[in-house]
């Protein structure tokens, strides 16, 4: 356990060094795999496990393990950026790809809402309006992802929006788990899911303009 911990400590200490001669004093960069890293990792994990979850069992066990995975994913949408700022464990690859698990575990959540949903008419608008969004953003940081990277940073609209989207499948999810309370959970999922499409197209809106502006400083 000692050797572990010295073998920690002089990780760090080697990473604060490559981080000052880098010009980045105030910003460690841990260059290898850490737990916030990891529990970004694992929403991949969840994604894949929600229509596993109905493939494996019947209803409404299977939404009680797909909320139950839904919500464990959401927590640590939380907990990884917060480890991160207070261990000073923060790093280009957890920081690329957060959003790109959040990304990947909300649609697919919506596509088994869509599939199972007793509300899924009602969330055929906010949840095209979603991906096309995501896939704009998308590509458009892959265009600037050589040229300019820290063009589209995730803004405080996209914390939110994410946020909504994620309470919003959680309702929708734990609708098919209850009787009354699972009705009033479904009507405010539907709700929560409009705002967070309304969210999404505010946020890409404000993407789309600092992509623009940034494609056309490069072109002159």
């Amino acid at each position: 356990m000692w050797k572990r911990y010295k073998d920690f400590r002089n990780a760090r200490a080697w990473d604060h060094v490559v981080s000052v001669v880098a010009g980045q004093e105030n910003t460690v960069c841990m260059t290898r795999f850490n737990l916030p890293t990891w529990l970004t990792i694992s929403r991949f994990g969840a994604a894949l496990l929600i229509p596993v979850a109905y493939l494996v069992f019947d209803r409404p066990l299977a939404d009680f393990v797909a909320l139950a995975i839904f919500a464990i994913g959401a927590v640590t949408d939380f907990v990884d950026g917060e480890l991160a700022r207070r261990m000073r464990l923060e790093s280009r690859l957890g920081a690329a790809l957060d959003p790109v698990a959040d990304k990947a575990m909300v649609i697919v959540a919506l596509a088994v809402l869509l599939a199972y949903a007793d509300a899924r008419a009602a969330l055929l608008l906010p949840v095209a309006v979603i991906l096309v969004r995501e896939l704009v953003v998308s590509g458009m940081r892959e265009y600037l992802g050589t040229s300019n990277p820290t063009v589209l940073r995730v803004t405080w609209t996209a914390k939110i929006k994410t946020a909504c989207q994620m309470t919003a499948i959680t309702l929708l999810f734990l609708s098919a788990t209850a009787g009354l309370t699972g009705h009033i959970a479904g009507h405010i999922g539907v709700v929560a899911l409009w705002l967070a499409a309304g969210l999404t197209v505010i946020s890409g809106l404000d993407y789309l303009r600092k992509a623009l502006h940034a494609i056309e400083n490069d072109v002159h």
